[in-house]
């Protein structure tokens, strides 16, 4: 598993590092630390608003006696997203983004259940009682 990610873990740095430097040229260097820092500070307010809202929906759900299963994903996609969004790079503040902006996250949330789903069919993943 980990050698098919490896490709990933140094493929991803150096275009980021690339997208940063194509755009510290174009843009200029102050511009380009204050889009850093601005994506940072949205971020960081998105993180919080997004998971106190999930969370408050996760509550009401187990209040009202029903299984949080959008509820306990949307929160595991805000935590990758918040994770993409600690990472320095233009394409992982895109992807984190993505994962915290709800509309944007709903994608997201019914792909991985689609893709679980089948997982669960083919056997890949068992379910144990």
């Amino acid at each position: 598993m980990i050698l098919r990610l490896l490709p990933l873990f140094i493929f991803v740095p150096v275009l980021e590092l690339y997208l940063i430097i194509l755009l510290g040229q174009r843009a200029g260097f102050f511009n380009t630390f204050l889009f850093i820092v601005f994506a940072g500070i949205v971020g960081i307010f998105l993180v919080k608003q997004q998971g106190l809202e999930t969370l408050r929906r996760l509550r009401s759900s187990i209040a009202q006696g029903q299984v949080p299963g959008n509820e306990v994903l949307d929160g595991c996609l805000i935590l990758i997203g918040s994770a993409l969004l600690l990472t320095p790079g233009i394409l992982t503040d895109i992807g984190g983004f993505t994962l915290l902006v709800p509309w944007t996250r709903r994608f997201w949330r019914e792909s991985l259940k689609v893709r679980v789903y089948s997982w669960i069919k083919n056997g890949k993943i068992k379910i144990l009682y």
